[in-house]
């Protein structure tokens, strides 16, 4: 999405780490998918997202938090990258399935869903903390580069103080 388009949608989301996608309310999905031409719903994968691979997805952006200002919360972007999550299968390895979904069309059937589910193709764009005691999570930004199983990207904020955006 251009840096300037914002859809004003609140919503309630759920962090889940055993969720792998970024599930979306429609008309937020909708509007993201809009600035990738070529990608479109597929009835081949469920109704899914996908788009060409070679096509660069732009980043999403996103507000967590009650306020607007900076101290208010938690302005997170998930990196293009990783919404161009995977080739849609073997037989169409230039087609990607998109890691931004519709969270109507992926839990289909299931009863008193979410609004959104951020998974981990969100997750792993930032610092994520879940706090059990006070039921909340708070997020931070991270540098977004390779990293291995036995070399660590960057130190942890929560020594810093840097956690924003507290969700409730």
């Amino acid at each position: 999405m251009a840096p300037d388009v914002w859809v004003k949608r609140p919503f309630v989301a759920t962090a889940d780490t055993g969720t792998t996608l970024l599930m979306l309310p429609r008309n937020v999905v909708e509007v993201y998918y809009s600035a990738l031409p070529a990608a479109h719903k597929a009835d081949e994968y469920g109704g899914a997202w996908v788009f060409p691979c070679a096509d660069e997805a732009p980043d999403f952006e996103f507000w967590v938090g009650d306020g607007d200002g900076e101290d208010d919360g938690y302005r997170g972007r998930v990196p293009g990258a990783y919404v161009r999550y995977a080739p849609a299968s073997h037989d169409d390895p230039d087609t990607c399935f998109g890691g931004i979904q519709d969270v109507e069309l992926m839990l289909e059937g299931v009863e008193d869903k979410p609004d959104a589910i951020f998974g981990d193709v969100a997750l792993k764009s930032m610092f994520v903390a879940f706090d059990i005691e006070e039921g909340r999570v708070g997020f931070a930004d991270k540098e977004l580069e390779v990293c291995s199983f036995d070399r660590s990207c960057q130190g942890n904020p929560l020594d810093a103080g840097e956690l924003k955006g507290w969700g409730q």
